[in-house]
């Protein structure tokens, strides 16, 4: 009984935060917002923007106010984008920003993309319209500023306003200093400060910069942390976090934190081998776990420095042929390219061409894909095999035996992960790295 009581009073309040948190936003299309040269002090001057949200329900109270902007300075780069400053006020709450915000860059550059918290409304409770003006300027006093000026400007349509509110009413005290410690490419860490050590249970709301809060993913915790997983990679988030005092009554969402998900590792290429082909041509296989990833491999005489070696990049199969090898003996290093990262360089593997034409230790693997297999991986053989695939803890899970030439094995029935294929000829045993992702 004590256990349904529980998932009752879970389902409530996962309902009732659903039902009261919630994002109101709208974007300025007036023109470009242009504002004064040698702008120094957060000073209302001529020539802001106006923007103002008419659709917040009265009695609501604001947790944070989240605003973007795109501030252009000059089309010949004559100017300097460290020199753009801009403020926000709020007359609905006669609060003002009282400094102003400087640009953070780095290189060249005219135009600054700017993503920020603007406190001045915290936990006020709306009662009609609520307005914002932005003020904006240079602090250069040569400069060139007016009210109609195209440069020194915050783009029209770029100034966007997001404002998170909750339903008034509440004592629940509201966490403070939430932050993302540990960001990784699927998933996140958050901490976050209680001061009323009596409460002792959570909300966290997440989700993608941009989409609709209500859209967002909600989890509850019982300590100031909290775990998000399944990310996507290289994506901006936002997220929250607010107490539970008792059923019915939570704090205000706190102040956002905002992180940004790595891109998925990058795995160097593995079960790597090679074929001579002829005299003086070679074939090398390798493969490469990550789903967009190119290669990049390097040879040269044994023994030489990488770096120094013959480099061919971007290869986007699985394998590469060279010619014009001169009978000697020769190594090679290969490593992944994925998306905005790369693994480090996996070698040096030695192979010679002095020899007759063999293959390098091999059961006869010549190929194999896709990688990641979303069902059935193909395989290429140059002989009669017979493989055993096992998990990641090396438990056998499917064995049989498959003749040369093109052949499948089916993933469908299995759990995504890692998995190893080994194929076996000859007392010759070749093991593949397969990472299934249905």
């Amino acid at each position: 009984m004590l256990n349904m009581k529980k998932i009752s009073l879970l389902l409530f309040l996962l309902l009732a935060g659903m039902a009261n948190a919630q994002m109101y936003t709208a974007t300025y299309s007036l023109g470009n917002i242009s504002g004064p040269i040698n702008f120094i002090t957060a000073t209302p001057t001529a020539c802001p923007g106006t923007l103002v949200i008419n659709n917040i329900p009265n009695g609501n109270v604001i947790d944070s106010v989240r605003m973007s902007y795109n501030f252009f300075t000059t089309l010949s780069g004559f100017q300097n984008v460290l020199n753009q400053r801009s403020f926000v006020a709020c007359p609905t709450f006669s609060t003002t920003e009282t400094q102003l915000t400087l640009p953070v860059v780095s290189g060249p550059g005219t135009t600054v993309s700017y993503n920020r918290r603007v406190t001045i409304a915290d936990g006020q409770v709306v009662n009609g319209p609520l307005t914002f003006i932005m003020y904006a300027g240079s602090a250069d006093p040569l400069a060139f500023a007016s009210c109609s000026n195209a440069q020194n400007v915050i783009v029209n349509g770029t100034w966007v306003v997001n404002v998170y509110t909750s339903s008034a009413g509440s004592s629940c005290q509201l966490p403070t200093a939430l932050q993302a410690p540990f960001v990784g490419h699927d998933s996140a860490q958050l901490s976050w400060t209680q001061a009323n050590s009596s409460i002792n249970s959570w909300q966290v709301t997440y989700g993608p910069v941009g989409a609709p809060f209500s859209s967002y993913t909600i989890q509850n915790a019982s300590a100031t942390t909290a775990a998000l997983t399944g990310l996507q990679q290289a994506t901006a988030y936002l997220a929250f976090t607010r107490a539970i005092c008792a059923a019915g009554d939570t704090s205000p969402w706190s102040a956002p934190v905002n992180f940004t998900t790595d891109t998925m590792p990058c795995m160097q290429p593995d079960s790597t081998w090679w074929f001579k082909r002829g005299n003086s041509i070679a074939a090398f296989y390798w493969t490469s776990v990550h789903p967009t990833a190119s290669v990049d491999f390097e040879y040269g005489l044994a023994g030489f420095i990488r770096g120094t070696g013959t480099l061919r990049t971007d290869l986007r199969n699985d394998s590469v042929r060279i010619n014009n090898f001169q009978g000697l003996v020769y190594q090679y290093y290969l490593r992944t390219n994925c998306d905005l990262s790369q693994s480090n360089w996996a070698g040096p593997f030695t192979f010679s061409m002095s020899t007759t034409s063999v293959a390098s230790p091999t059961a006869g693997l010549l190929r194999h894909y896709p990688q990641p297999v979303r069902e059935t991986l193909t395989l290429e053989l140059q002989r009669e095999v017979r493989y055993e695939l096992r998990d990641v803890l090396g438990r056998m899970i499917l064995a049989g035996d498959l003749a040369a030439g093109t052949q499948q094995v089916s993933f469908g029935a299995f759990s995504a992960g890692v998995y190893w294929l080994d194929l076996i000829n000859d007392n010759q045993r070749q093991r593949v790295k397969v990472l299934f992702q249905p």
